[in-house]
């Protein structure tokens, strides 16, 4: 696992490239997989898994149609996740055009694990 730590004062951010597999479902559907995720934890905050757009089925997902800012990381995109019929509002997040101390999650998302079926990470 590689870990690297943002020269920003606050809040200190740690990216670390986790050697696992994160596999999301919903509707019964693999909505992603992948074992290029990028764990991202910020001073005070839960971690969080972000997920190679390249890796997730995108025809699942729809921009809604607002967005938050966040001074530490710039605009905030948050994705509906509909299949089947089922939907779930702001299952998931990215940040395309995010500060200089996360521009590596440019192009990634996270989901929230309570907002689908199945949330699994594995070795």
């Amino acid at each position: 696992m590689v870990k690297l730590e943002s020269d920003s004062s606050k809040p200190k951010v740690s990216i670390e490239y986790p050697n696992i597999t994160i596999t999301i479902e919903f509707a019964g559907v693999v909505v992603a997989s992948t074992s290029r995720a990028i764990k991202v934890t910020a001073t005070g905050m839960h971690s969080e898994y972000y997920i190679p757009s390249q890796d997730i089925k995108m025809q699942f997902l729809y921009p809604m149609h607002y967005s938050i800012w966040s001074k530490d990381n710039g605009k905030v995109t948050f994705w509906t996740l509909r299949i089947r019929g089922r939907e779930a509002e702001a299952a998931a997040w990215s940040y395309f055009n995010p500060s200089p101390a996360c521009r590596v999650i440019k192009d990634y998302i996270s989901f929230e694990p309570i907002s689908v079926d199945k949330y699994s990470l594995s070795a």
